[in-house]
């Protein structure tokens, strides 16, 4: 009897957590964003200074690009309604244009499939598409970024 009343109290408990866990916050919506768009920045910010001889194995630069584009295949995802706060760089015209955001979203997903597909090529391409996700970069941020 004591065996079962403890199996289901622990059963319980582990109900209410998994219930708990499950639940996201706008905050915690937010911080992964944050933390996508600055492992984003990393590997860009990696790239451009292998592309340039300045730093890093050029080894490495697929790597760097992969990442960017497995994080950019996650963007649509992690600007669910709700999730701006107030101190977010995230302008709520993410929320108010949500066609013109997906578009804004989409041309970076094609960049950064573009970069991809010149990874193991020549770096003057290489560079020519880390260019062409820049771009993509900067529309996105002058429309729904917060100018910093």
């Amino acid at each position: 009897m004591r065996k079962t009343l403890t199996g289901m109290i622990l059963t319980i408990a582990l109900c209410f957590a998994a219930a708990s866990a499950d639940q996201q916050t706008a905050e915690d919506v937010a911080k992964y964003r944050q933390s996508i768009m600055k492992a984003l920045s990393g590997h860009n910010g990696a790239i451009r200074l292998i592309v340039a001889g300045k730093a890093g194995a050029p080894d490495k630069l697929a790597d760097h690009i992969a990442a960017i584009a497995d994080r950019a295949a996650e963007l649509d995802a992690v600007f669910p309604a709700g999730s701006n706060l107030d101190d977010d760089e995230s302008l709520p015209a993410i929320w108010e244009d949500a066609d013109g955001f997906a578009e804004a979203v989409a041309r970076f997903e094609e960049a950064a499939v573009a970069l991809q597909g010149a990874a193991g090529g020549a770096l003057q391409d290489i560079d020519a598409a880390h260019r062409e996700l820049g771009k993509a970069c900067k529309g996105c941020h002058e429309d729904f970024r917060v100018d910093n």
